[in-house]
């Protein structure tokens, strides 16, 4: 995430952008959005994997 971040900040800066910082704002959102949908499906699959071995 903090890549990313840098990433972003690098290439707004690089092209001039006045305020790149909303950029680099916009990528952490989106990223941190994605890892909590990762974390939810992936606990979800943990909890629904001793059920369906059981039926």
């Amino acid at each position: 995430m903090t890549a990313a971040a840098l990433v972003i900040f690098a290439l707004a800066s690089l092209l001039g952008l006045p305020q790149g910082f909303w950029a680099v704002i916009t990528a952490l959102i989106v990223a941190n959005r994605q890892y909590f949908l990762a974390r939810t499906g992936s606990s979800s699959q943990a909890a629904g994997r001793p059920y369906g071995g059981c039926h």
